[in-house]
């Protein structure tokens, strides 16, 4: 089962990255793969969401729900979809005014062979592709030239 973990250094605040990745509505806009994303519910917590990934001709839809510590840290878990299992894990830390770390985490696997081999290099090239997806778009909305 593919584990994907990643961090990187970047010039924005924890604040700043945790609004980005938590503002699932706005995925369709900067991320190519996600074709649609739909807040289901929200709650004090975090919310539910369902994504539709779409790439090379093949479509998943799958809801998760995500508990969330504000500017620290996400927690996502699976709904339902077509995963065996699937978990992500952000983290935000500052390291000074106008810097921090982020970190995530992706674990997934799929619920039958043929899934596997059609989804499994897809998702994990997403998942590899994630933060340097994230790190753009904070280029774009805070006007960072770094």
């Amino acid at each position: 089962m593919p584990k994907v973990v990643h961090s990187a250094l970047l010039p924005f605040t924890a604040q700043q990255m945790f609004d980005l990745v938590h503002d699932v509505e706005q995925y369709p806009e900067f991320l190519p793969w996600c074709r649609e994303a739909k807040v289901i519910e929200r709650h004090g917590e975090g919310l539910v969401a369902t994504l539709e990934l779409a790439k090379g001709g093949l479509h998943k839809s799958f809801t998760t729900r995500t508990r969330v510590v504000d500017g620290e840290s996400i927690h996502i878990e699976l709904v339902e979809g077509g995963f065996s299992h699937l978990t992500g894990h952000w983290v935000f830390r500052p390291l000074q005014a106008q810097a921090s770390k982020v970190e995530v985490e992706i674990d997934f696997g799929f619920s039958n062979k043929m899934a596997n081999l059609a989804f499994g290099p897809i998702f994990n090239g997403i998942s590899n592709g994630l933060l340097d997806a994230f790190s753009k778009r904070a280029r774009q909305v805070y006007k960072s030239a770094f």
